[in-house]
């Protein structure tokens, strides 16, 4: 007999791996479109200091020839290869585990942890590079959690986050959340 955990009421853990952000080769194809910005980037900024400041100007490859076009834009090709991958790698991708609680969400890594409490959420947000979702982010006053997308259940947490958030509106009962009362109440309404 498969159990409903939709009206769960105890606390749900879910751990992030470091293969949740993806391999380091996806990592890479996801920040090329940043090569392609940065050596335009260059290239412009190459030109106008060129054209306007005399210490940078070049006799042996006048401006706008093909000498210095290949040039600068060589230069700026493997300078911003050098910048986004040393972004790609250097990037820490912390491992641990979230336990949501019905007035609280726990973060757990290895040598700490830190609690979440619904009064100090300050938002919900989803990231984004090039309209492609990277994962969301839980800011709190002294924490601040993201899970990435590649996690396999990330719609679920996702969903229980902002259904936790959601709630945080509707249950305080003299300070405290009466919990079995949310759970009838969602329950029924269906």
């Amino acid at each position: 007999m498969a159990m409903d955990t939709s009206c769960r009421i105890g606390p749900i853990a879910y751990k992030i791996a470091r293969s949740d952000y993806g391999t380091r080769l996806s990592r890479i194809l996801t920040a090329s479109p940043g090569i392609v910005i940065l050596t335009i980037l260059w290239t412009v900024v190459a030109w106008l200091s060129e054209r306007f400041i005399p210490y940078f100007r070049s006799e042996l490859n006048p401006l706008g020839s093909y000498g210095w076009l290949t040039r600068t834009v060589i230069t700026g090709f493997f300078w911003s290869i050098l910048m986004v991958l040393w972004g790609s790698f250097s990037r820490k991708y912390p491992e641990y585990e979230i336990e949501i609680m019905p007035d609280r969400i726990i973060k757990r890594w290895h040598d700490g942890s830190g609690t979440i409490c619904r009064e100090d959420v300050a938002h919900l947000r989803e990231a984004r590079i090039l309209s492609r979702v990277q994962g969301f982010y839980l800011t709190s006053k002294y924490y601040r959690l993201f899970v990435p997308a590649g996690h396999l259940r990330y719609a679920e947490i996702k969903r229980r986050i902002e259904d936790w958030i959601r709630a945080a509106d509707r249950t305080f009962v003299a300070g405290d959340i009466d919990t079995a009362r949310l759970v009838r109440e969602e329950r029924d309404s269906r």
